[in-house]
Parts: structure tokens; sequence; C-alpha cells
């Protein structure tokens, strides 16, 4: 009769103890409650600037400007968690703002998508159109709010370098960082995204599976596992990944626009500029 592997026999080891079970059930009860309550999470994406076409109406009173500088980039923001994402959860002394790696002359900024057709972005450079400057400062109209996966993708048509990179700031109450959520697109390599810990759940609640369905009855009974922990584990397993890292907004274009998966998300943020608006 063949001896189980070390392996198998530390496994029943750890297995048999109760305070394992115990921590499994702790984890899938902790994890479970920080579903439930994971709030507001506003996130964002952005492509990559491409050089405007020759006939782009945008840049029709930039007609002496080199073709070169005239560039187009859009970035995708919407709240990820499921609480929504009032107007109220914003503050004036950090706004949500669109910002630029370098000062740019920004030529206009339109929605080209959004999750609802009532849904509707405002925007205010809060300068003079013919001066450079890093912000576009973004408000949601009509009082409305971001629910779950709600939001918007916008175009901003501008006249800089077009290593230019757009990211999102501001203070979201209740919130984070304002985070790039590269694992919404199609081309991001998500394995290497995921936190270690999700495969190894995943590859520990398939082994035990085999094991219970084909392995020896010594083995089976060595281990020792109450079915109702493997359930719970499958639940867990389950339920990372019905949230991260595949969860993304449907109404997000996927082949008009090419996102990027690799974006440089490490500079450090601007402060605010004054709260004024220009006529």
């Amino acid at each position: 009769m063949n001896r189980p592997s070390t392996f198998l026999r530390r496994l029943e080891v750890i297995l048999k103890n109760p305070l394992t079970n115990l921590v499994i059930g702790i984890v899938t009860t902790v994890f479970f409650f920080w579903l439930t309550t994971k709030g507001v999470e506003p996130v964002y994406l952005a492509t990559e600037a491409v050089q405007a076409s020759d006939t782009d109406p945008a840049f029709e009173l930039f007609k002496s400007t080199p073709q070169i500088e005239k560039c187009t980039s859009n970035v995708a923001f919407w709240n990820h968690g499921n609480s929504p994402l009032t107007q109220n959860l914003l503050t004036a002394a950090d706004p949500l703002r669109i910002s630029a790696s370098t000062p740019v002359r920004i030529v206009n900024v339109r929605t080209i998508h959004s999750s609802r057709p009532t849904l509707r972005f405002g925007f205010d450079r809060r300068r003079p159109p013919d001066e450079a400057g890093r912000d576009i400062y973004m408000e949601i109209m009509n009082g409305d709010a971001l629910d779950e996966l709600d939001g918007g993708v916008f175009e901003i048509d501008f006249i800089g370098p077009r290593t230019t990179q757009f990211r999102v700031f501001g203070r979201v109450i209740g919130a984070g960082r304002i985070r790039y959520r590269g694992e919404s697109t199609r081309t991001f390599k998500y394995w290497y995204a995921t936190p270690v810990l999700i495969p190894m759940i995943t590859l520990l609640t398939v082994g035990l599976t085999l094991i219970l369905l084909f392995g020896s009855r010594s083995t089976r009974d060595g281990l020792s596992i109450p079915w109702p922990i493997l359930v719970m584990m499958w639940i867990l397993v389950g339920s990372i990944f019905s949230y991260h890292p595949f969860k993304r907004p449907t109404w997000m274009p996927e082949y008009d626009i090419v996102w990027d998966p690799y974006h440089n998300n490490s500079y450090v943020e601007t402060p605010a500029a004054p709260n004024k608006t220009v006529p």
C-alpha cells in the first residue's frame, strides 16, 4: 500500500486541527461582511494620447498650430463600489478633477459615453482657453449620483505633448485615493495583478474537492473536512472572482477605445487651484 506523500500528511495534520476550520469560517464571514459594507469606490481608466485628425472640428480655431501638437485622449470615470457617489461626497478643498501630467491647452471636453442617458457631467477649466494648465474640474450635474458601475467616458482635445497622460484626482468622502482600474481592460494581464491570496485559495479549494471526491478512503477520513466548510470555501472563491478582478462596466466601449492597461499612476498629485470660475 502506497504511503501518502509528505505534503498530504502535513496537510492532513493542519486540516484536522479544529482551529483551521474556525479560521476558515472567520475569514469567510469577515470577507462577506466586507463585501456587503464596501461603499463608494471611485475609479478611472485612460487612453494614451493620439494625434488628432486634420479634419477634427474641435481644432477648427487652431489651424496655425502644428498638427503634431493637436492631440486627443479619453478618460473613463465610474463608481466601482456598491454605495452611491453623490455630489455632496465631493469637497471644495480637494475637488474632483481630471489632471494632465504636464500643462497643456485644453481645447474641448465632452462626454462621449455614459451609463445612463440622463447622467450628465459638467466640466470647468477655471482659466482662459488660451492658457495652459493641468486640471479640468468635474461635477455630477442635476443632483444626480453614480450608483454601482455608473459613470461616463470623456474625450479630451488638447494642444500639447503626445506623451501627456490624464489622471483623476479629488477627495471623495468615505473613499480612499481614486485608483486606476487597469484590470477592467480587456488587454490587462490580470493574473499578475491579482493578489497572490486569490489563486492560493482557489487552488486549495479545488485540491481539497478533488481529494474528497476521488481520493482514497483513508485520505478522505484523514482530512476530516466537513462538507459545509468546503461549500463555504467555494462560495468564497466564487465571490472573489465575481468581484475582483473581472467586474467591469458593461456600458464601456470595448473595441472603439483602447484603454492603456499599464497606465502610470505613480506621480505626485498637484494641489487644486482656487475655487473660481473664468467667465
